[in-house]
């Protein structure tokens, strides 16, 4: 049966050896599910702060850790995040979190079998799932097409047909921190994306566009492969987040030379 445990050891051996046995170290930040928990769990107690925001849980069988799981709890929804190479007990430590819950509930599990699991034996529906990519100096692949920085004062590139609502104050967007790239033609944007820098080892693709005309021609490739060769001059890795059967997108990460490193599975839960 899962516990509730203080041991920190014991979960971070699991995820080492289970969880993140395929991800390079450079992906493990505040930011990669599960993991950032812990840290922010462990950073509140050498802070002596409080952690009650934050459970634990470990299902050891056998000598052997069987899985691991952590609540958070937050304002509006909790997130229950699991993770467990045997799924026995898993319906009953789920009933046992969600029984008397007043408020939502998410749950996030990193295995289609372990989703597939929860779904048969406690009859809940996914909300959504997530496949996650990154892409290191090695897979990159030289974009041949001449790609524009967005820089402030070109907003005129979102005015008229196929305009993006609020881009036309790009000024403003940009005052994010976030760089946008785009391919132009005739004065308008067609394709473009952005790169959100989320750590010192990594930054992420993101807000990835074309206008409908364009639309499989391989543009998104180009401007997508000009940002990542932008990110690699800075980080380590650049990152890439698709819905599971989102195709065209994981297609074309996949052509950009990343490589799939997790995927993430939701259910949500409301008995308010």
């Amino acid at each position: 049966m899962y516990e509730k445990t203080n041991s920190y050891s014991i979960i971070f051996d699991f995820i080492k050896n289970n969880t993140y046995r395929n991800i390079p170290v450079e992906l493990w930040d505040n930011r990669l599910w599960l993991y950032g928990s812990i840290l922010e769990k462990l950073d509140n107690v050498f802070q002596d702060k409080t952690s009650d925001n934050i459970t634990l849980y470990v299902n050891v069988r056998e000598c052997k850790t069987a899985g691991v799981a952590c609540l958070i709890k937050k304002e509006n929804t909790d997130e229950l995040l699991i993770d467990a190479v045997d799924y026995m007990d898993i319906d009953k430590f789920i009933e046992n979190i969600v029984n008397g819950y007043t408020k939502p509930l998410k749950i996030t599990v990193n295995s289609l079998s372990l989703a597939n699991c929860i779904q048969e034996k406690l009859k809940y529906d996914f909300k959504g799932d997530f496949a996650n990519y990154y892409a290191t100096r090695n897979n990159y692949i030289e974009s041949k097409m001449v790609i524009k920085e967005l820089m402030k004062g070109d907003g005129y590139l979102f005015g008229g047909i196929g305009d993006l609502k609020g881009w036309t104050d790009l000024d403003r967007i940009l005052d994010n921190g976030i760089r946008y790239f785009s391919i132009v033609e005739n004065n308008h944007w067609i394709s473009m994306c952005g790169i959100g820098f989320l750590s010192v080892f990594r930054a992420e693709i993101i807000a990835v566009m074309t206008l409908e005309p364009y639309r499989k021609k391989g543009l998104a490739k180009e401007v997508c492969s000009f940002a990542m060769k932008e990110v690699l001059k800075v980080v380590p890795l650049a990152t890439w987040t698709a819905r599971v059967n989102n195709e065209v997108s994981c297609a074309t990460a996949e052509s950009l030379g990343f490589t799939k490193y997790n995927e993430l599975y939701n259910f949500s839960i409301d008995k308010t």
